[in-house]
């Protein structure tokens, strides 16, 4: 759900004399704002995709059209601040083999929003394009 709020405007005109105001004739209409005073609404559907065995690829829905931008969290550290509207973020240089927790919170001069969390595990290793070798390392198979 997006941050907006309708307010109702009053316009009045009035006409003074110097003696006093006169009269005023004025109108109520509807007004849509977005609130940019409160925090973002959290991201949602946080995935990781491994990419290889050292790289993971984050990707999330942008529920919130007040934010300053993104924040990334590896493991409770801060690892990238990501611009507003940007769904996506490649973290690099990981170890392999290894599981990483991941939140994603949108903010702005409000605050943070709340959480959207993944957990994931690195590849072992890449496939190689052989597979593997089986027999003795001289050939001989027989027994």
């Amino acid at each position: 759900m997006k941050n907006i709020s309708t307010f109702a405007v009053t316009i009045a005109v009035c006409i003074s004399l110097g003696i006093g105001v006169i009269g005023c004739a004025g109108s109520t209409s509807p007004v849509t704002l977005p609130v940019k005073n409160q925090t973002p609404q959290a991201p949602s559907a946080l995935v990781a995709e491994k990419v290889t065995q050292n790289d993971l690829l984050l990707r999330w829905t942008d529920q919130s059209d007040n934010e300053n931008g993104f924040r990334v969290f590896r493991d409770d550290q801060l690892v990238a601040t990501i611009d507003p509207n940007v769904t996506v973020y490649q973290d690099k240089g990981l170890n392999p083999a290894t599981v990483y927790r991941y939140v994603v919170r949108a903010f702005n001069q409000a605050g943070e929003s709340g959480n959207s969390v993944c957990t994931i595990k690195t590849l072992m290793f890449l496939a190689s394009e052989k597979g593997p070798t089986f027999g003795s390392p001289n050939g001989d198979h027989s027994g």
